[in-house]
């Protein structure tokens, strides 16, 4: 871990079949070296970014940390960091959406059921406990990067794998076509 490099981003999501990708995480120990855990967190943003994603979990880049990043699409803000989380409270309502994941690229599913609003309870990247309630997109990336936390992918949730579909960059610009012109415009 302590060859870890900000400038040079040298972390990358792992993908399938990779054993650690299966294997669920252990709590971050609370005398954590706060240097490495700055350096790691910092390396994950830095993954994130440059593979144009909305959430990374540590088994993702190997490491068999309970800890994973979040945001929404385009968030000014960036990531936020979720350090030994656990589920306090998910709503009833479950719906399917659309998922695709780092460590299976090339594919989605726009039939993965997920519970509409969550809160969770976790560590901030100063080791503080935050609070954290979301819904709609953010819950369904939550939820998802939790799941990396326990070696669970987004395609075990799956009803049927017939529901798994491959993304090509036809696929995105005929949704990009799509939402161009279907967008109401003021007359």
């Amino acid at each position: 871990m302590s060859q870890l490099s900000i400038v040079t981003a040298s972390l990358q999501a792992l993908q399938i079949p990779s054993i650690c990708l299966r294997q669920k995480a252990v709590d971050i120990p609370s005398n954590v070296d706060s240097a490495l855990l700055r350096g790691l967190v910092s390396e994950m943003v830095f993954a994130l970014y440059a593979a144009r994603g909305v959430g990374l979990a540590a088994p993702q880049v190997g490491v068999g940390w309970r800890l994973f990043l979040a945001m929404e699409r385009d968030s000014e803000a960036g990531p936020s960091v979720f350090i030994n989380p656990h589920f306090v409270d998910m709503a009833d309502e479950v719906v399917e959406g659309r998922e695709g994941c780092l460590s299976l690229p090339g594919y989605v599913s726009h039939k993965v059921p997920r519970s509409t609003a969550v809160k969770v309870e976790a560590l901030n990247q100063f080791l503080e406990p935050v609070t954290v309630e979301a819904s709609d997109f953010l819950a369904r990336v939550i939820q998802h990067e939790y799941d990396h936390l326990d070696g669970i992918m987004y395609i075990d949730r799956l009803m049927n794998r017939d529901d798994l579909e491959i993304e090509t960059t036809q696929s995105r610009a005929e949704r990009a076509v799509e939402a161009l012109f279907t967008r109401e415009t003021a007359l």
